[in-house]
């Protein structure tokens, strides 16, 4: 009987070094296009305005919105303003996706809010000053340069609104219009 469990357990380990080494190399595979994927952006605008530019150049030159970086977050927190700080990385599907959303918003809505991104390859000193586990993360500030307390609980509930000490996180990618709900809530004055 004991020759049986032994047998078993060894095609057992087997199996399991065999389908890690098919891991491995299918995410050696595919790191290489992922690497050299930098535009993987949606080709679609997410904005109101057609034909806005969300190329990963257009947007990464952006210094207004992309801190490469210190953050100086008392400067952004006396803005008067609504701020949001995102925090994201090349490699990470929905920050790909939530990039140019905030991009387009952070155009739109120029002056009335403050939109940055902070990307965790070229920062992550930022991941242990902020304590970012799981990105994308959004830090959010109403217009007061307070850590946004929803006027609600539905809204906070809705959107899974964490607050930890200084901050309001907001962990997701979430859709624009989502995004809009929350800068009114924040306190942005109407567009």
């Amino acid at each position: 009987m004991t020759n049986k469990k032994t047998k078993a357990f060894i095609l057992s380990l087997i199996a399991i070094v065999i389908l890690g080494a098919i891991g491995l190399m299918y995410a050696y595979k595919n790191k290489s296009s992922v690497e050299n994927d930098t535009s993987t952006s949606p080709s679609t605008s997410t904005s109101n305005n057609p034909g806005s530019d969300t190329s990963q150049d257009s947007i990464e030159s952006d210094s207004f919105f992309y801190i490469k970086g210190d953050i100086d977050l008392d400067t952004l927190k006396e803005s008067g303003v609504p701020v949001i700080i995102a925090f994201g990385s090349k490699t990470c599907g929905p920050c790909r996706t939530l990039k140019p959303i905030l991009f387009n918003l952070k155009k739109r809505l120029d002056g009335k809010a403050i939109i940055k991104y902070v990307s965790l390859d070229e920062n992550i000193q930022a991941a242990y000053d902020y304590d970012i586990q799981v990105i994308p993360t959004m830090l959010l500030f109403d217009k007061d340069g307070n850590a946004f307390a929803a006027s609600n609980e539905d809204l906070k509930n809705k959107y899974g609104i964490r607050t930890d000490g200084d901050y309001s996180k907001l962990i997701g990618a979430v859709p624009e219009q989502l995004l809009m709900e929350l800068l009114e809530d924040m306190g942005l004055e109407n567009e």
